[in-house]
């Protein structure tokens, strides 16, 4: 096994530790995992990796005060709550208003969004095949 894979099978085991951990409330040892991961991925020069390590962090922090406030909210209860506040960044319709939500670093799109999103597209496309 080459370098890279090797990082990639460690980035992806250490983030399914962390979503099994997640799933079971143990929030302390997720966040234990993604604070191994965070440090790995700075020492390699992966300002991305660590950017998204960074949020999960958040999230988790985030579910584990939600846990401790409501004891008896299970993982799924405590993820559909949250999912259900995601806002697409375009148009403003909530997760609840549409079909799907796609969800990004720093915010979301929603499928309405998206349809619109290719319409533009292809029209730009249209437009320069037509200018050449």
């Amino acid at each position: 096994m080459n370098e890279n894979t090797e990082n990639a099978f460690f980035e992806f085991n250490a983030i399914q530790q962390w979503n099994e951990a997640l799933e079971e409330q143990r929030y302390d040892e997720a966040l234990l995992i993604l604070e191994e991961c965070i440090n790995s991925a700075k020492r390699e020069n992966k300002e991305l990796f660590v950017e998204h390590l960074l949020k999960l962090q958040q999230i988790t922090e985030r579910h584990s005060a939600i846990a401790r406030d409501n004891p008896d909210l299970s993982e799924a209860n405590i993820r559909e709550r949250e999912s259900s506040k995601k806002i697409c960044s375009f148009c403003g319709k909530t997760k609840i208003e549409v079909w799907l939500m796609i969800s990004g670093a720093d915010g979301c799109i929603c499928n309405e969004c998206v349809d619109i999103c290719n319409q533009i597209i292809a029209s730009k496309k249209a437009e320069n095949e037509q200018n050449k």
